[in-house]
């Protein structure tokens, strides 16, 4: 892994700090970032522009954040991902 992806990252579209990864939206809690010659899918890093909105769903009492990746969907999409990979290495695609 890229050095510049050991550090927590979120969305922003007013490109005001000098040292941001440079990107596009690739979901509403997604984005895609080129480092050198690869380009890195990251999840879980803003919901759109706004950050992590605190939302209340179905009732005043159950609130949760918005623009973050849980654990649960962590580990599908990885492994899914992973499966993904292998499929392609069958058929000799590179990835």
């Amino acid at each position: 892994m890229p050095n510049e992806l050991f550090q927590p990252l979120i969305k922003d579209s007013k490109n005001e700090n000098e040292k941001q990864l440079n990107g596009i939206k690739s979901g509403q809690r997604s984005a895609l970032v080129r480092i050198g010659n690869k380009y890195y899918r990251l999840k879980g890093c803003g919901n759109k522009e706004e950050g992590f909105p605190i939302l209340s769903l179905f009732t005043e009492d159950y609130k949760m954040p918005r623009g973050c990746q849980f654990s649960t969907t962590c580990n599908r999409e990885h492994y899914f991902t992973t499966f993904g990979n292998n499929c392609l290495k069958q058929i000799n695609y590179e990835v």
